[in-house]
């Protein structure tokens, strides 16, 4: 009987072979071919089975062991992963109702996600995959390498790599029901599964696997969890009495901003604008704001996160096909096809809309009370018939609209053929993947029709002065958009061959070798509506838009071509030590535009943009194994990643409106005129950076290393710590905002002032355009312990993992200040967590498994909110417009213990039990205003889950 070597199993791991199908080998000195094997891994750390490199593979039994419901849970949960995006981000439409992974808070797009060792199509124009559309069911183990593979796996595997491993050559049937109730209302989750197997492999020659899952995450609304119910927020600080102001002035019963001329008004722009004043109409004549709105001074405050969701209501719904087929000893076929249907409804509060007052309303609304409440007459301002739009805006909260609710639906189709081949002492893998993302946003409710509402407004049929909430629903109804707004088509292509050999021999064993090559096609196009895109020269005449939505996005088809060799050598310098080298050429051609667009948004045609890149990258392990009981590894590699087709070729577009923030330029900057006196929500608009020149992108460049090592004194106990060191140089993004606002003098060129989508009105808008921002530095150790033993109840299992940052630093300007969110929220809006730690206890006790599951998450600086002094009654002790940013402090920390029982009833049946969140602890407080977070307020959706207590079944039957 013959086993393969050390060697080529190595090599077959390193180039996907053991992921995605096995090939056959040949025993040293006889030439005659071995049984298939499979190269997996273990979830019991091992020094015997350890590598080089440092890889956390999760199977199957630790993820129902988890009691996770979703693919994304399963990985955002793992102490390693941080930076990442997460479910509650769709609230606001942050993330279009895409989930991340982020290996040790590098970025999204530095963690490369593979489906069986192969590329997926991104969710995006970059290479970020959309967890939401993986089915948990279907997985058979995750394999996680945090440590850089760009050598093997692409250029832009620079953190790592999250490689998911479906299910495979099994002729067994399963079916799986599973249901989480939370304690509270909202949130619950439903998920059923059925796979099923034909055929043996090595009896008959084929295996085809079937399997289906249906997935269903019920809405949780702000307002059924105290900590999240509206932007006032009551809590004590440092002797204090305090209540946060994260609220809107866009109302119910608009409030109007007002300008005086200034001195070259109606000419020069520097000084057109005077002296303005905000004010509400309809509390000027009632005396109190529509619908219990807080009154601020003159104006009145919109409490818009007690009108959002904490958590959306999702669906998907998967199937998954594979087959192989065996030709003869020495080569196969094999296919893969999944399918998945993922969306999203999402709830965000009422269209928030800036308009321009028109004469009659001025006259009707404005005229009568702006004099008692501003100390203007009517004469004495800028009038709405102002040709360049510093006419009285109104700030409209168009609440008779509905709450607005998007459907973010994705279909992804995922289909690979391949073929794998033994020629003489070669064994070769070759295959074409094709993969795409059909990504739709469809109107559901809350958004409305420009032209309708102008004509209502005109009419008199609907009052946005004077009208309180509930009366104009009817009149509204009509012009509320039901219709998709924008949909696009995410593409990949990708044609591989790879082989793996052995030759010579060393002291340690056979030399192992591995070559490859794949080529690849990436395709991204965008298709919004007419109403989307608004007036532009492509429709001149068009005057209609999105109220409440975003506008002024433009179409766009782009395509790049790259291919890549690489190979690997592997030296078994003695049996103590084995040392591999592997190397990468890639080349990325630049950006095809087929629908290209100037700042001006007039179409420029069919077009090249950005410049090509090209680069070798390079990677070392080592390891060094003295004993039985301890082993030292080590690695040292490069990386190189070219910016995204959208950042070369995205068009100018919209992006909505900003958080809330203070002007960012003194008076003497012309720029202030288009500011208001108060923190207020700019519109902001993005665009790519097409140049070919030396202002172009340039592409991002990494060195990483780790060092680590591993003791086992007996099987009893396992120890594990890896050191590693991520360096990138001009990294590619965008200037975050509160960085842009806090500094306006150094990113005054990320600021104009742009017609309104909406109104048309002349607005300051803040500009994401990608830029090479300088060098960012993370640091770190992952840590990893495992104990078993016997009890007299049975077999207990404890697993530790955390990770310790040491470093995460980042530039904003090449050579400028560095900045860090270690422990805080920092520039970048985000938290860097000095550790977060999981803790795993499994006892086996005859049909009984009972596991204890904890995670770990400390406090952190909080960003200051806007807050104002409250009175005894729990109200607000000052105006709200008078607000102050809250000292430093801290957000406390975040501790969570699960408890399941799974109980083996027969040889085909098991069920299980459990309780999430055992303490029922609610997230953290915190009083920030952060636009990454999304609509919610009062806590941090991101890193914490606001769902509580909760109990769940679930039920496993084999057939």
């Amino acid at each position: 009987m013959f086993t393969r070597t050390k060697i080529c199993s190595a090599l077959l791991v390193a180039f996907g072979g053991g992921l995605s199908a096995t090939v056959l080998a040949q025993d040293a000195g006889t030439g005659e071919s071995v049984q298939r094997v499979e190269v997996t891994g273990s979830s019991i750390k091992r020094i015997t089975s350890e590598s080089a490199l440092p890889v956390q593979v999760i199977t199957s039994e630790d993820i129902k062991k988890s009691g996770v419901t979703s693919v994304a849970e399963l990985i955002q949960n793992l102490p390693a992963m941080q930076g990442f995006t997460s479910a509650s981000q769709s609230i606001n439409g942050l993330s279009s109702g895409s989930t991340t992974a982020s290996i040790h808070d590098i970025g999204e797009q530095y963690t490369l996600v593979l489906l069986n060792g192969r590329r997926m199509a991104p969710l995006n124009t970059g290479t970020t995959v959309n967890l939401s559309t993986l089915p948990l069911a279907a997985i058979e183990r995750v394999e996680v390498l945090t440590d850089g593979a760009s050598a093997l796996y692409g250029a832009d595997a620079v953190a790592g790599v999250v490689n998911f491993i479906l299910r495979k050559d099994v002729t067994e049937g399963d079916i799986q029901l599973s249901g989480t109730k939370p304690q509270r209302a909202g949130g619950g989750q439903y998920n059923l599964s059925i796979t099923k197997g034909f055929g043996d492999l090595d009896k008959q020659g084929f295996n085809v696997l079937f399997a289906a899952s249906f997935d269903k995450q019920q809405k949780l609304d702000a307002s059924q969890r105290t900590f999240s119910r509206g932007g006032y927020s009551a809590f004590d600080f440092a002797g204090n009495h305090y209540i946060t102001a994260l609220d809107s002035g866009n109302t119910i019963g608009a409030n109007v901003s007002i300008s005086a001329p200034g001195p070259t008004y109606p000419g020069t722009p520097s000084d057109i604008v005077g002296d303005a004043a905000d004010f509400n109409p309809y509390l000027a004549k009632n005396g109190h704001c529509a619908n219990g709105q807080l009154q601020s001074g003159t104006t009145c405050r919109f409490n818009y996160p007690a009108t959002v969701e904490d958590i959306a209501e999702s669906t998907r719904a998967s199937l998954f096909a594979s087959g192989r087929l065996k030709l003869n000893d020495k080569a196969s076929l094999f296919t893969e096809l999944a399918y998945s249907h993922f969306y999203t409804d999402p709830r965000y509060a009422p269209p928030a809309q800036p308009l321009q007052v028109t004469q009659a309303l001025f006259d009707k609304d404005i005229a009568p009370y702006i004099e008692a409440a501003t100390g203007f007459a009517p004469g004495d301002v800028i009038p709405p018939s102002d040709p360049n739009g510093n006419g009285p805006q109104m700030g409209l909260r168009l609440f008779d609209a509905g709450g607005r609710q998007d459907r973010y639906q994705t279909d992804t189709i995922h289909a690979v053929v391949g073929a794998d081949a033994t020629f003489g002492n070669w064994d070769t893998t070759a295959y074409y993947t094709h993969s795409q993302n059909k990504f739709y946003d469809k109107a559901m409710s809350g958004y409305m029709d420009k032209t309708f509402l102008y004509d209502r407004i005109a009419d008199g049929s609907f009052d946005p002065l004077m009208s309180a909430a509930g009366e104009a629903v009817q009149v509204l109804a009509p012009g509320v958009l039901h219709s998709t707004m924008d949909q696009s088509k995410s593409a990949i292509d990708v044609a591989s061959v790879r082989g793996s050999t052995t030759f010579g021999h060393l002291e340690g064993g056979e030399i192992g070798l591995g070559l490859g090559a794949e080529f690849m096609r990436q395709a991204f196009s965008d298709s919004p509506s007419a109403i989307a895109m608004g007036r532009n020269p492509q429709q001149p005449d068009f005057t209609d838009a999105i109220v409440g939505g975003i506008g002024g996005v433009m179409p766009f088809d782009s395509t790049r071509k790259s291919y890549g060799v690489y190979g690997e050598l592997d030296l078994p310098v003695t049996k103590a030590f084995d040392f591999t080298g592997s190397a990468r050429y890639d080349n990325i051609a630049a950006v095809h535009n087929a629908l290209g667009f100037n700042d001006q948004k007039e179409p420029i045609g069919s077009v090249t943009q950005g410049k090509s890149q090209a680069a070798t990258t390079f990677k070392i392990t080592a390891r060094l194994q003295p004993t039985k009981e301890f082993l030292l590894r080590g690695s040292l590699g490069t990386g190189f990643k070219a910016p995204t087709l959208e950042q070369i070729s995205g068009p100018l577009a919209s992006g909505g409106s900003t958080g809330t923030e203070n002007c960012p330029f003194p008076e003497s900057d012309p720029l202030s005129n288009s500011c208001h006196g108060v923190p207020f929500e700019y519109n902001s608009a993005s665009k790519g950076n097409p140049s070919t020149g030396a202002d172009g992108l340039k592409p991002e460049r990494s060195i990483q290393w780790t060092t680590g090592f591993r003791i086992e004194p007996s099987t009893a106990f396992s120890f594990g710590a890896d050191l590693w060191d991520v360096r990138i140089r001009d990294q590619v993004g965008t200037i975050p905002e509160d960085a842009a606002f806090a500094d306006g003098e150094t990113y005054r060129d990320l600021f104009a002032v742009l017609p309104d989508p909406i109104s048309g009105s002349p607005t300051l808008t803040f500009l994401q355009v990608p830029k090479n921002l300088g060098t960012a530095h993370y640091q770190g150790v992952d840590l990893d312990a495992e104990g078993r033993t016997a009890t007299p109840f049975g077999r207990l299992t404890t697993r530790a993992h955390m990770t310790y940052m040491l470093q995460a630093d980042y530039q904003f300007t090449p050579g400028g200040d560095k900045f860090n969110s270690m422990d805080k929220i920092g520039a970048d809006s985000k938290v860097t967590f000095r550790w977060i730690a999981n803790l795993s206890m499994s006892l086996e006790s005859g049909a009984f498994t009972h596991t204890l599951n904890a995670s770990f998450k400390p406090g952190y600086l909080d960003k200051p909110g806007y807050v104002v002094y409250r009175n005894a009654d729990g109200t607000p002790g000052a105006d709200l417009s008078a607000t102050d940013p809250l000292p430093t402090r801290r957000v406390g920390n975040y501790n969570v213990f699960d408890w399941q029982t799974a109980w083996a009833a027969t040889k085909e049946l098991t069920l299980t039990g459990g309780i999430r969140n055992i303490f029922d602890r609610n997230p953290p407080f915190t009083a920030q205003d952060e636009a990454p977070t999304g609509n919610a307020r009062g806590f941090d959706g991101r890193y914490t889950d606001p769902i509580g207590r909760a109990f769940y079944l679930a039920a496993s039957y084999k057939f």
